[in-house]
């Protein structure tokens, strides 16, 4: 009768310790799903800050086009859009800066994507052990 009641407690403690250990693997699941979650939405809005990066790229490049054209007929006898070639080079390296940029956070986004996938592969790789062991 004892052995019996030391059995059922142990079984009793052992119920307990696994419902807590499911709760833990669950919370960590969870964090980890939402983790990789929020880098998906990042990298999602980079992308689109990304396309809208070369869209203003392009459109510096249509005028940069129109900047030399203006510089041929400057060199031909024009001198007033000296000014203009001006803001075209400003506006030209301000895309650039703007690109870097984005490309820095592309890459923060990634590296938070990865980690992610590290934290879900480590919170499975737990959840395997759990279940192995409480087979």
């Amino acid at each position: 009768e004892e052995r019996l009641s030391t059995c059922q407690t142990l079984l009793t403690e052992a119920e307990r310790d696994k419902v807590a250990l499911e709760a833990q693997r669950e919370k960590e699941v969870g964090d980890a799903q939402w983790t990789a979650e929020e880098a998906v939405n990042v990298a999602e809005r980079l992308r689109g800050s990304l396309e809208t990066a070369e869209q203003e790229r392009e459109a510096a490049r249509g005028a940069r086009d129109e900047v030399q054209r203006s510089m041929a007929a400057v060199l031909e006898g024009g001198d007033g859009l000296r000014g203009e070639l001006s803001a075209a080079q400003r506006d030209r390296d301000n895309v650039r800066r703007e690109a870097e940029g984005l490309r820095i956070e592309r890459d923060r986004a990634l590296g938070m994507l990865e980690g992610a996938e590290k934290q879900l592969g480590s919170a499975q790789g737990r959840e395997d052990a759990l279940r192995t062991g409480m087979d």
